[in-house]
Parts: structure tokens; C-alpha cells; sequence
């Protein structure tokens, strides 16, 4: 192989490792999908009953009475009637920023009095917004606890929400309460990676750039030694 030759394919090999250099110097990486921003278990009641009279952890209570809206058997109850609506109701503000695809996941039970005409709603809005959106709605009959999850769509992206559960039911019989347990909130979403910016000459890169220049100026001088040899 010539000096000539050998000069250029340790240029090509130097430019490319650089490249390759400056490529990983600037790759961005990604946030794993499904992080939790929000989860609460209301595993905070006491005594027997695993119960408080306000639910605590940041939620504000909407109810009849000051015990309708609680924490029974370390779940969130809401019952009884209210009047106008909603009977009875939960909501939290939760910061969804820098998070988008946001999902909602809970688990619910009718309280033993509800039938099938009563009902358990789930809504949110975002902060500056005086309206709801409803993601959720579920009967209230029968006594088994279900599994449920909704998407907040792109509207809760980046941002600010209220989350409200809710009860309307029918009955507002004394001490005949309607409504529901609800346990096992919880509110993901994926991280928005922050956007590529141009990155700054690391130092691998400029090692590289040196090693680039170092293998040119000894290709060139080894060049001149064999042309002043055959001279």
C-alpha cells in the first residue's frame, strides 16, 4: 500500500470514528413509558374500621354530611344524596407536566344499599378550564369490586389537572346509603423527552478531532521522508 493510499484509509477511519463520536455526544435519550405521576391506596384510616372522617392527601370533599366523603375500610367512600349534584364527590389537582399520553387506572365498589340506577362518574379539567370532561361512567349495582382504566387523551398532556370522582344516586332514605368504594388510584403517563439540542463539543469529540489531525500531519511528513529518500 502507498503513503498516499495509507493516509486515506486512516482518514476514513478516523472520520468516521468521529462522526460516530459526535452522533452518541448528541443522542438523546428516552424516558420508559407508564410512570406513575399520581397514585394514593388510602391506606390511612384507623381502628377497626380502617376509617377517617376526611380523606386527606391533598382531596377536597363535596357531601351532605361531614363523614359521607371518607375513608371506610382504608377505601375512599362516597355516598349518600345530595342536593343537586353531584351527590358526593372527590377531587384532587395533580401536576401532569412534562408527562403526555395520560392514563387513569382505580378500582371500584358498590356500597351494599346502591342499585343499577345509581351511578359512579369520573371527570377531569385542566387548569383555566371551568369545564369538565367525563372519561368514565359506571352502574352501581351489584357488590364485587371491578378493575378500570380510561385515557385522559392528549388534553391532560403537559399540564395542570382537577380529578373528580363522583356519585348521583336515588335514595336519600336515612341510613340508607347509596354510593361506592373506590381504592388503588392511580394516574400514568409517558415523559416527554426533552427536544435534541445541538450539542456541545465534547471531550471525545475533541480528542477524536485531534486524532483526525495527528494521523493527517504524520501521513504528510512520512510522505515527505520517502520522496526525499528517492531523491
Amino acid at each position: 500500500m502507498s503513503i498516499s493510499s495509507r493516509s486515506r484509509s486512516l482518514t476514513k477511519g478516523l472520520t468516521a470514528g468521529l462522526a460516530a463520536l459526535v452522533i452518541m455526544g448528541g443522542m438523546v435519550s428516552t424516558a420508559s413509558a407508564g410512570s406513575i405521576i399520581f397514585q394514593d391506596n388510602f391506606n390511612r384510616g384507623q381502628g377497626y374500621f380502617k376509617y377517617s372522617s376526611t380523606v386527606g392527601n391533598g382531596w377536597y370533599e363535596t357531601e351532605k354530611s361531614y363523614n359521607d366523603v371518607a375513608i371506610s375500610y382504608n377505601h375512599l367512600q362516597l355516598r349518600d344524596s345530595l342536593s343537586g349534584l353531584p351527590d358526593a364527590a372527590a377531587s384532587r389537582w395533580i401536576n401532569t407536566s412534562g408527562y403526555q399520553n395520560i392514563s387513569l387506572m382505580y378500582d371500584f365498589k358498590p356500597l351494599s344499599a346502591s342499585d343499577y340506577s345509581d351511578k359512579l362518574y369520573v371527570d377531569f379539567r385542566t387548569l383555566g378550564n371551568n369545564s369538565w370532561t367525563n372519561i368514565a361512567s359506571h352502574s352501581l349495582g351489584g357488590n364485587s369490586w371491578t378493575w378500570n382504566t380510561a385515557s385522559l387523551n392528549s388534553y391532560a398532556n403537559n399540564t395542570k389537572l382537577q380529578l373528580r370522582f363522583w356519585t348521583d344516586v336515588t335514595d336519600s332514605s336515612s341510613g340508607n346509603y347509596e354510593g361506592v368504594y373506590i381504592d388503588n388510584v392511580q394516574l400514568m403517563g409517558d415523559a416527554i423527552a426533552a427536544p435534541a439540542a445541538v450539542p456541545e463539543p465534547s471531550t471525545m469529540a475533541l480528542f477524536a478531532t485531534g486524532m483526525v489531525g495527528m494521523g493527517l500531519w504524520r501521513a504528510r511528513k512520512n510522505k515527505k521522508e520517502q520522496d526525499a529518500s528517492i531523491e
